[in-house]
């Protein structure tokens, strides 16, 4: 099974349980993107009860619906890698309540009007969903997840346990759904 817990497995890696500590990641939604939550959303019917890397100590990231109108997008970029033949991302994302039109979406390399090698959208369940997505390309790349608030309350995204390593490559831009946590 992929794994990258390990903080020597990953070139770039972020738990997110150091409150303000984006490790390098940058927040494009400032004081109203992502922000560091503990423990459960204050919305109910959505969001996680708790953190996926350090239940009942750690933090995770949230989009939080209560402070974004329907349909805002914020982005959380990684810095710019090089890669020499084979980087993968891989994360735990949380997507669950009643908006349908909630999503996650993965960029590499994104440019204006770029198009996502990977969504996830609508209700997923109430689970932490580890998901990777492959760059298997030379040059330099930068991830970027995109969170989408849905249109009802119950729309919070959350995000945990963020990951960029070496890989071999298999195909391009290669989307696997790994594991589901319940």
């Amino acid at each position: 099974m992929y794994s990258c817990f390990h903080p020597t497995e990953c070139v770039r890696g972020c738990d997110f349980d150091e409150i303000g500590d984006f490790c390098g990641w940058e927040n494009s939604g400032g004081d109203m993107g992502w922000e560091f939550w503990n423990g459960p959303t204050n919305t109910e019917n959505t969001g996680p009860d708790d953190d996926f890397s350090r239940p009942g100590f750690g933090n995770y990231l949230l989009l939080d619906s209560e402070y974004n109108d329907p349909g805002t997008a914020l982005l959380l970029e990684s810095p710019a890698l090089p890669s020499s033949g084979c980087l993968v991302l891989s994360f735990h994302y949380f997507l669950y309540g009643s908006a349908e039109n909630m999503a996650i979406n993965v960029y590499i390399n994104k440019a204006v009007n770029g198009q996502p090698v990977w969504t996830a959208q609508g209700n997923q369940g109430e689970q932490w969903i580890l998901a990777r997505v492959m760059f298997p390309e030379s040059g330099n790349v930068q991830f970027a997840i995109e969170g989408v608030r849905g249109g009802t309350p119950e729309s919070d995204i959350a995000v945990d346990s963020v990951c960029i390593s070496v890989c071999e490559p298999s195909g391009k831009y290669e989307v696997v759904v790994v594991a589901v946590f319940i």
